[in-house]
Order: C-alpha cells, then structure tokens, then sequence
C-alpha cells in the first residue's frame, strides 16, 4: 500500500489504521504544497474499495477504477492549479512510453476533469455550460489515448511515438484551457450540497470517498452545508480534506477530524519522486550543486516563462512604479540602488510599462505565473529591507506596498480580476506609497 508515495512518515500511521480498520470517518491531510497529500488521499480511497488484496497491483474491479479515477464511489472537489502536474505527466509518458506512465497522465487529467462531474453542477449554470464541450473533447481524446496504447512498451515506432506526443499535446492545451476558462477559485456552495446528496445514497462497492482539496479554501456558506453532513456522516462514507495552510482551517472542522501532517520531504526523497514518478533524470543532474532538488521547482520547469524572465518582469515593474512616484524624491533608496545594479547585470530591451511587463510573463499564462511574479516583487522589497538601515516611515511604507501585493493576488486568484488592471491599480498605490 502507498507505494507511490515517498517520504512522508504519516504513511505508516495511515497504512496500521487502514489494516486494522480504525480510519476515522473524516481525515485532514495537512502540509506544503507538491507533499503528496491527494495523491496519499486517492490511495487511501481505493484502499478502502478494495475487494481483495488493499496493494497497489491489485487487479480487483474496485482498484482499476480507482487507479483511472473513474470509480462512482469517489468524488473529488476544491480548487486545485493542474495544468504543470498534466504537462510533467505528458513528458513522462512521451518519454518513458510505460503503462504505468500512461497511468499518470490519466490520472493527472481526471484530477482535473473530476472537478467538473456532472453530479456536483447545476447542468444550467454558466460555467458548466462552457466546460462542457471541453470536457467532452478531452474525455474522447483519452478515451482514444488509452485504446490506442492500453499496453504500451518503449519500443513503438517512431511514428506512434509522434502521434503519441501529438495526442497528449492536445490533451495538455484542453486541460489549460479548462483550467484558465472554468475552474473555480473558492469552492461553490451549491457543489458542496450536492456532494451532501451524493454521499447519503448507498455506494456501488464497500465504501464512499468524498476528497476537498484546499479547504481552508471554502467560503463561509459551503463551510456551514458541509459542517452538517459532517457532523452524522453515513457510516458508509469517509472523508478526506487536504491543506497546505491547517491554521485557515476553522475550529469546527478541525474539531471533526482527524489531522495528519505531512512533511516537507528531504532533498533525497523529492529526487526520487522526480526520478521515479515523472521517469525524468536529467532534470535532477542538471540543477546546480548549490540548489536544493524540490518537486515545486520541477514542476515549474514546464513553465512558458523561464524563472529570470520572471524575475526580470518582477525588476521591469519596479522601475515603472518607481518612475511613476518619481524615484528621485523614493525613500527606498536601497531598492532603487538594487534595480539599478540588477538592470545593468540584465539588460532588457523593454521600456518600463505594464504591457512590458505582461508580454515578459506570456500574459501570465497559466496563472501560476502572476502568483510567481508577485512573489519576486516582494523578494525585491523584502531585500530591500533586510540590506539597508531602514527608518520607520520606511518601514510603514513597505508594509502597505505587502498588502497591496496580497490585495493584488487576490482581486485576480479570487475575484476574477485581470493582471493587467490589477497590477495597473498596483503600480498606482506603490507609487503614491
């Protein structure tokens, strides 16, 4: 059992409790991002499905349904960023051309399709209505990827291995387009009533797994809906949340479950996953000696924008925000010294301006992107800081310029706002800062 995941000692709590079976009917799965909590979550799902034997190449009806995720007894719901785990998997499979790389970038898709199921949307509602077709061309084009190699080795001719990559290439850009154009950024409320309908009726097989990724990330109304199937689930029915951040979570919920906290794996383990999940050992012997191997940075390796680039939008917009508060009269003098040696080491061709900086970052698409760019406009201020004797005016300001950047995050991550109008409106505020 959880053979596919490495480095979390919760594992064999996890794995003792399921052999005695003494799960608990609600679980959180907490710790950093990319620690393999869904994954730990899917397995502990078809485990509890199983008809057989509990190990990962159990054969039993149950656990290939579970091992695709196309088990009616499994829903999967909350907010969840997939288009970089589906790239990672397509190379894997283009690469590697295994069976079980093919059992990865089905299962990437579908952690991503698998929010879009029928049984949690109003048929109706606007953006079901515009997932729909996509779904539908996705779901052929795996459909028509797992007929076609069901059980493929390494040595397929060269031309299915072309339109092999051509297949899961198409595959890749409906998933991004799904993503950007119809995911939620917070859990519905009405998707969370529906899922309360669903676990009540009787499963198909031994037992009901309701999966909510991202808790701390549900409103106030699906928080109070799942409170109340929470509080008598069905004894037929576990559930299992996962979390990167246990403190957003509210007391009520984390009084009904029982939490399991996973690590930051070890620089030894995150190579292991790179290697023998994503079959990719290059990327681990061509990271510099000086810089830790983490999955994270892996899989943004898969990103349009290359991490400088990133950086150099982030040195590009500082230098906009600055002119417009007229740098001369700025009191992060320690700031502007640190852009000016960083334009001169990185020369650019790009005048200062929010279109600039845009067209640096690929439209900040996918989205991940902006979060990145974001995070290197507060390293420049937070280095800013830490090299220079700041006075407390100084100070102050930088403080505001952090909340204007979370505001910023947010009016995009959250209320669906552009990246251009926000960082427009951002550069405003820093600048009268």
């Amino acid at each position: 059992m959880f053979e596919n995941v490495l480095g979390q000692p919760v594992i064999q709590l996890v794995s003792d409790e399921l052999e005695q079976g003494k799960v608990p009917p609600a679980l959180l799965f907490a710790g950093p991002e990319s620690s393999g909590k869904l994954t730990a979550a899917l397995e502990t799902a078809r485990i509890l499905s199983c008809t057989e034997s509990g190990s990962w190449t159990c054969a039993c009806e149950s656990c290939k349904r579970h091992k695709d995720l196309s088990s009616s007894d499994l829903l999967i719901l909350g907010t969840r960023d997939t288009v970089l785990e589906t790239k990672a998997a397509a190379h894997a499979l283009c690469t590697a051309k295994t069976t079980a790389a093919r059992y990865l970038f089905v299962r990437a898709v579908r952690k991503l399709t698998s929010r879009f199921d029928s049984r949690l949307w109003d048929t109706d509602e606007s953006r079901f209505v515009k997932a729909a077709p996509i779904l539908a061309d996705i779901e052929e084009s795996l459909t028509d990827l797992i007929d076609r190699y069901g059980t493929i080795e390494t040595t397929i001719s060269e031309e299915e291995a072309k339109k092999l990559e051509k297949l899961t290439e198409k595959i890749t850009d409906l998933c991004q387009k799904l993503q950007e154009d119809c995911m939620y950024d917070t859990l519905p409320v009405n998707q969370v009533r529906k899922a309360s309908a669903w676990v009540r009726l009787m499963p198909v097989g031994k037992k009901k797994v309701l999966i909510i990724e991202n808790a701390d990330k549900m409103q106030e109304s699906a928080r109070n809906a799942f409170l109340k199937i929470l509080e008598e689930p069905p004894e037929y029915t576990v559930f299992i949340l996962t979390t990167a951040r246990r403190a957003a979570v509210i007391p009520t919920i984390l009084s009904r479950v029982r939490t399991y906290l996973f690590i930051e794996r070890d620089t030894e383990h995150q190579q292991a996953v790179i290697e023998r999940v994503f079959r990719d050992h290059h990327f681990c012997t061509a990271v510099s000696p000086s810089q830790p191997i983490r999955i994270v940075s892996y899989l943004q390796s898969f990103l349009p924008v290359a991490p400088e680039y990133i950086r150099e939008a982030a040195a590009l917009f500082w230098e906009y925000c600055l002119h417009r508060g007229e740098p001369q009269k700025s009191r992060f003098t320690v700031l502007i010294q640190k852009l000016t040696a960083y334009r001169a080491e990185h020369p650019s061709s790009h005048e200062p301006s929010i279109t600039a900086v845009l067209k640096l970052l690929n439209n900040c698409k996918p989205r991940r992107i902006y979060a990145l760019f974001l995070e290197a406009v507060i390293a420049f201020l937070q280095e800013s800081i830490h090299t220079g004797v700041c006075t407390p005016h100084e100070l102050e300001s930088s403080v505001a310029v952090s909340q204007f950047i979370h505001k910023a995050m947010q009016s995009v991550d959250i209320f669906n706002g552009t990246p251009q109008a926000a960082l427009e409106t951002l550069s405003e505020q820093i600048a009268f800062t």
